[in-house]
This record gives structure tokens, sequence and C-alpha cells, in this order.
């Protein structure tokens, strides 16, 4: 009799466990895939991106508080910069904006794909510094270059 109960325990278990697992959901596999985003689309929208994993396209320059992202001459529309948090990821790429043998007033820039979280509530003291990305990756789509001036057309 005893045996009978065990025996009924078990089975009751192993039923709760299979139910239990057959219930639970897989995870999307998308779920934590990148939104592609432009710059421009982000300036106009920064709260639907906040804390999101975005991809976007871009040029990265080097300013002298960091580095930092803006749409480049491609792309037509009122920006603020928005600063690349590049203390979690390498590249070569990034390493030689930094350096410059020429004057300081040079600027270099490179145009790539960036994945890595956006953060729409950051801001900086001067109004054209706005927002910050946590790259997790980062593509160069171009060679490093000595950049215009900005507002240069």
């Amino acid at each position: 009799m005893k045996q009978t109960g065990s025996l009924a325990l078990i089975c009751l278990l192993v039923v709760l466990i299979v139910t239990i697992i057959s219930c639970h959901k897989a995870k999307d596999p998308h779920a934590d895939s990148p939104i592609r985003v432009s710059l421009c689309e982000l300036y106009k929208n920064p709260a639907a991106y906040d804390g999101t994993m975005i991809t976007l396209s871009a040029t990265i320059t080097q300013l002298p508080n960091g580095k930092y992202l803006y749409p480049g001459s491609a792309n037509d529309c009122n920006y603020s910069f928005i600063r690349v948090d590049t203390n979690y990821v390498q590249n070569s790429a990034l390493t030689e904006l930094e350096s410059s043998p020429q004057s300081s007033a040079v600027r270099k820039e490179f145009d790539l794909e960036l994945t890595g979280m956006f953060d729409g509530k950051y801001s900086e003291r001067q109004d054209a510094f706005r927002y910050r990305i946590v790259p997790i990756n980062i593509k160069p789509q171009s060679s490093v270059r000595i950049g215009k001036p900005l507002g240069a057309a």
C-alpha cells in the first residue's frame, strides 16, 4: 500500500513537470535582435528607442571630450552628436581616431555600422551633445579620413 502511494506521488510529479515544461513558451529568437534605425529617426523619437538594442549607420569622429556619431554628409537632418561609450569595445579604427600626427586641429572620422544599447536620457551640458550609445559591435564601412570642418557643406 505504501508503495502504491509513492508510485502515485511519483506519477503526479512527472505529470506536473511535463505539464510545466510543455506550457513554457520557447524564447523568441528575434526578441533580442537589434532594431535597425537611422540617426535621423533617433533624433526625432529618442524615447521610443531608449534602452533598446539598435543597429545604425553613421559617421564617428573624435572630439575633445570623446567619440561621437553624426549623420555625415549623406544625411540631411537636424542633429546633435551622440556620444559613443567605447570603454567596452575595441577596434583598430577607433584607436586610429585618437592619434593625430598633425596639428591638434585635425579631426579624423570614418563611416561605420554600429550595434549597441541606446540611452535616450543621456545629455551633456551643451545641447548639441545628447544621447549615448554603448556599442557591442563596430564595423567600419570606410577607412579613417580627415574630417571636413563641422558645419561645412
